[in-house]
């Protein structure tokens, strides 16, 4: 999971949310070039050139609005404003990792995760959401010690034989320190803090049932999209071997976020999980 946006801009007409390509390296930012010089292609590359942003931003809204359709049985309701400003957020927070700019001499997106928590705090405050909403409190554990822990195993497990390694280059002191802190810290805040508690707002959701599920599961479902989504100049690709881990992942980090009302305890299972 520490993947998300923390690749180089690899764009050729869009950029690849979901590739698991190693940040900055060189030969994952050559263009990808059409397989033909047809009619269709040039008119696809052309439409892609000329609208980035959209095809950036497009599987959040896809996430955001087709989970809470497929949840739609559940909750039987729509916050159609509440899904619009997540999206919008989330969007934001997207634009922000991609174009960052780089600390010279490092690897990692060290300053994109810093604009992230820096955005979140903003949101934060625009929305009029508190630290409680948002988790920001010390994790109520009391019996959910064990479950935790089973989380942070099956995390650990997940990411060691079911997603791809993204690692090419070897694993040294900045990967460790940026694996460590920055991708838990600022992808649970957007996705089980910020984003997961305005939705609770628009579901009127105080206390755990099944609409807190389904804002678990629309979280979760945008989660994985943003991962496995993409588009390049022949189209769209969804890779369902990295959405379905990826949105279980997510899943055990919701359930833990609602279970103890902190994001401690998924910002300590994601960082476990990218080591």
């Amino acid at each position: 999971m520490g993947q998300l946006m923390d690749f180089a801009h690899c764009w050729s007409g869009s950029s690849f949310f979901g590739s698991i390509c190693s940040p900055c390296d060189p030969e994952q930012l050559e263009p990808a070039m059409p397989s033909s010089t047809s009619p269709m292609n040039e008119e696809i590359c052309k439409t892609a050139r000329m609208h980035p942003v959209m095809w950036e931003v497009m599987p959040i809204f896809m996430g955001v609005f087709g989970g809470a359709l497929f949840c739609l049985p559940i909750t039987r309701e729509f916050p159609i404003a509440h899904l619009l400003a997540v999206a919008v957020y989330l969007s934001t927070d997207v634009e922000l990792l991609i174009n960052a700019p780089r600390v010279p001499g490092t690897h990692w997106n060290w300053i994109g995760k810093i604009f992230s928590l820096m955005l979140a705090l903003v949101a934060g405050r625009i929305l009029c959401l508190t630290r409680q909403e948002v988790g920001l409190v010390r994790p109520q554990i009391n019996g959910w010690l064990g479950v935790f822990v089973g989380c942070t195993v099956a995390a650990v497990l997940i990411a060691t034989f079911v997603l791809p390694n993204p690692n090419h280059r070897s694993f040294d002191t900045e990967a460790f320190l940026y694996q460590s802190t920055m991708p838990g810290l600022a992808e649970e805040i957007a996705y089980r803090g910020i984003a997961l508690a305005f939705l609770l707002r628009g579901y009127k959701e105080v206390a755990p049932g099944r609409k807190g599920s389904a804002v678990v599961v629309i979280s979760a479902f945008t989660f994985g999209l943003i991962h496995a989504l993409s588009r390049n100049d022949l189209g769209w690709q969804f890779r369902g071997s990295i959405f379905f881990p990826i949105f279980f992942l997510g899943l055990l980090c919701g359930f833990l976020r609602w279970a103890t009302s902190s994001v401690m305890a998924p910002i300590l299972v994601h960082n476990a999980d990218n080591l």
